[in-house]
């Protein structure tokens, strides 16, 4: 999936994405996000929940934390248990802001490729794998 600001990009950088979003339609192994921000991605949701709301298909007060995630751009997965942050990275960085409220950190200081091969110590206090964790 490509941004959906891709209209802002360079028109050739964006024949080049569209020829590959065309050649990947039908793969649905890894979700890649070019261009992705995650305050962009909460805008958009946002304005797509006003314009419901405008055309009076909600009501502003009904409005809740539930109503959010629907317009987001991948609203089927689920949100990540575990965030890893390589590298020394201390921060989010823009990365599934509204999903990852409630997420788990783990912050370490080698590089994602490296944490492998020189880790000796669990990733989790507890020890756990999760199928909802995310490296960045």
């Amino acid at each position: 999936m490509f941004s959906e600001h891709l209209h802002e990009w360079h028109p050739e950088l964006q024949a080049v994405l569209q020829r590959a979003q065309e050649l990947t339609a039908h793969n649905r192994r890894i979700p890649l996000h070019v261009g992705y921000g995650g305050r962009a991605e909460i805008v958009d949701a946002v304005r797509a929940v006003a314009r419901r709301a405008q055309q009076g298909e909600r009501q502003p007060d009904a409005i809740d934390k539930t109503t959010i995630p629907a317009p987001l751009y991948q609203p089927d997965l689920p949100d990540p248990d575990l965030l890893i942050r390589t590298a020394g990275e201390m921060r989010v960085s823009n990365f599934l802001l509204w999903q990852t409220a409630s997420t788990e950190l783990e912050h370490h200081p080698v590089l994602g490729l490296d944490l492998g091969s020189t880790r000796s110590t669990p990733l989790s206090p507890t020890n756990r794998t999760s199928a909802n964790s995310v490296q960045c």
